[in-house]
């Protein structure tokens, strides 16, 4: 465990003044530490101190048994160095304030968090070669922060215990939570079931009679939700953006939605449509009224950002979605691009600047008497205002509304919001879409997570289209392929897949997650409840069985098995698992069934479990599931 004493040491502010650079002492800006449990710390941002300036707190973590990062922004970037000193920007709408450093066995060495997750904060970690120590920065109050008070806690937390990453990453999850100003918002049963989605399998062009026949097999395959992307609104096709903001139904396409919404529900699906929230178009009749009120211009796209500073701007899109739901019929919103409202890019006080990812950065070239019809002067703080007025105002008329918001805007300030977390965009990487929705998972508590919509070409291999499902395994999972035009093997692995997913939803989504090695972007994962203990190796390896529920239960102490079943899924074009089993578990007996990636049974018989390593003939993309009798005698 990391000394606290020295780290605290090496803490130091920097301060903008009129213009000068100033450092000072850390204790004359924070108070504490206060020790809140064994190894955990907090530092709270003196009242007086609270004054908006832009400052940097720095200090110096030691390389030792540290070999890599996780921070939400990852992606695949797992090294010592966080993107330099330009590190990644964490706001209410994009990723969360943490950043967790830890051994290549997944122990904690250090996790730092800021309580604030609303307004702008940047991190940044930086080897410093001269110290063999990673140098730690938070800066504060640098952008948009200073137009606003977000009125939750400015604290620094430190953990530096010898705990498992995971555990210490979801533990600031829950630290946020209590200090959150409102709950996260309640989660409908079906925001745990799968989804057909029509982007990838149709993008704009559809019709309302298409859809509705992907729905029939969707619903007979098993999935539970719809949700109707882009192209809904236009006759364009051309994949901009530029007819945005009216929010009109294209007749041509749907000519009734209320009937189409009506059919869909008649077969037991629920119905989500899609709403890009920052994006008013060229082309729209709403252009002229709100040219004037907009963060800027994507001539890119051919529209442009609203400004939700404005209370009209705002009124304008409740009003919009409000009509949505309760004239369609709509059990949701899929609410897009909402990680594209920004006013500044993150200024360094030594000069310099880091734009947000995949934000540009936007001008403000309103006339005063313009901004003066503003109500609030933080982007981030209108953004809050926006969706608090939402969720109260649907909640009144819907309050099992889904709700969709897409990786990055899944932060813990984002759980107040939405119910459904999606990874992003990731079209045919399964491997990317396991890393997203894995990180996404870590944080979001009992927020549901949800993949990026699985899709493949026709021509692969059913282990292949089997291999996409179970990369996201873990996530509830999103699937947008023509289901009329699946071959028989693949429909044969979509149906079993979903099937084997639904069967074995508590596990996956309820269970004590345990992804080992980020740095290697996971490539065992393994879920446990008092019931079922299941893993899912994406790699040749050995699996190592638990030898006990808690780490303290020898086998003269316990008449009974530790879990009730026992699932392992071969996520490796190998046909076979090498599974140890521990002493503590020698003479393990059950029946054991063995099942292909379309649901052959390839395999039934008993078995008797000694210690020592036992292989399993589990085909690719395949599983096999131990359901537990009794011990037997070891049998040498």
């Amino acid at each position: 465990m990391l000394d606290i004493g020295q780290l605290q040491q090496s803490f130091r502010v920097r301060l903008e003044r009129g213009g000068d650079i100033h450092e000072v002492p850390f204790s004359a800006v924070f108070s504490g530490p206060v020790q809140v449990a064994d190894g955990v710390f907090e530092w709270a941002l003196r009242s007086e101190m609270e004054t908006l300036e832009p400052m940097e707190v720095l200090w110096e973590v030691p390389c030792i048994d540290l070999q890599a990062l996780w921070f939400p922004a990852a992606g695949r970037r797992r090294s010592l160095d966080l993107n330099g000193s330009q590190g990644f920007t964490a706001r209410l709408t994009s990723h969360a304030p943490v950043v967790c450093m830890h051994r290549a066995d997944g122990q904690n060495r250090l996790t730092f968090a800021w309580s604030d997750a609303t307004l702008p904060v940047t991190l940044c970690a930086e080897v410093h070669e001269e110290t063999a120590s990673v140098q730690c920065v938070l800066k504060l109050f640098s952008t948009d922060v200073q137009n606003g008070v977000s009125g939750k806690p400015s604290m620094l937390r430190l953990d530096v215990r010898s705990v498992f990453y995971a555990e210490a990453i979801a533990d600031v999850a829950s630290w946020w939570r209590v200090h959150a100003t409102r709950p996260p918002l309640s989660v409908p049963a079906s925001a745990r079931l799968p989804v057909y989605s029509t982007w990838y399998s149709f993008h704009q062009p559809l019709t309302d009679s298409e859809v509705e026949r992907q729905c029939e097999l969707a619903k007979d395959m098993g999935f539970q939700v719809v949700i109707v992307d882009d192209g809904w609104q236009t006759s364009n096709a051309e994949r901009g953006y530029a007819y945005c903001g009216d929010w009109d139904v294209c007749l041509e396409k749907i000519p009734d939605m209320r009937a189409h919404v009506d059919r869909i529900h008649q077969m037991g699906l629920k119905y989500v449509l899609w709403f890009a929230v920052p994006f008013v178009g060229k082309q729209s009749k709403v252009w002229a009224r709100f040219q004037d009120k907009l963060l800027g211009v994507r001539e890119e796209l051919g529209a442009g950002v609203l400004d939700v500073r404005y209370p009209d701007v705002r009124e304008y899109l409740l009003e919009t979605y409000l009509h949505a739901v309760t004239e369609f019929g709509l059990d949701g919103l899929k609410l897009d691009f909402v990680d594209t409202f920004s006013s500044q890019r993150v200024r360094s006080i030594q000069g310099g600047v880091s734009a947000h990812e995949g934000v540009p950065s936007l001008s403000d070239d309103a006339s005063e008497p313009r901004r003066a019809q503003r109500d609030e002067q933080s982007v981030v703080l209108a953004v809050e205002a926006l969706f608090a007025e939402l969720v109260d105002r649907l909640g009144a008329v819907r309050p099992d509304l889904l709700v969709e918001f897409r990786q990055s805007y899944v932060g813990p300030g984002m759980r107040a919001f939405g119910n459904m977390f999606r990874a992003v965009d990731c079209p045919e990487d399964g491997m990317e879409n396991r890393v997203r929705t894995l990180d996404v998972r870590l944080l979001a508590e009992h927020t549901p997570v949800h993949s990026d919509m699985v899709m493949w070409h026709f021509d692969d291999s059913e282990q292949s289209v089997a291999l996409q499902f179970l990369q996201v395994l873990f996530a509830v999972p999103q699937v947008s392929v023509r289901l009329d035009e699946l071959n028989s093997r693949h429909e044969k692995v979509v149906r079993h897949c979903i099937a084997f997913w639904r069967q074995h939803r508590t596990v996956l989504l309820e269970g004590q997650l345990r992804p080992y090695h980020p740095e290697l972007l996971y490539p065992l994962v393994v879920a446990k409840t008092r019931e079922e203990w299941l893993c899912v190796a994406y790699a040749p390896m050995v699996i190592q069985l638990p030898d006990s529920a808690d780490g303290t239960v020898s086998r003269a102490d316990r008449p009974n098995p530790l879990h009730e079943r026992y699932v392992f899924v071969n996520g490796t074009f190998q046909d076979a698992m090498v599974v140890e089993i521990p002493e503590n578990l020698t003479g393990l007996c059950g029946r054991l069934t063995v099942v292909d990636c379309v649901g052959d049974i390839c395999l039934r018989e008993t078995v008797v479990w000694n210690a020592g390593l036992v292989k399993l003939h589990i085909p690719s993309m395949g599983t096999a599931e131990l359901e537990v009798d009794v011990y037997e005698e070891s049998r040498d």
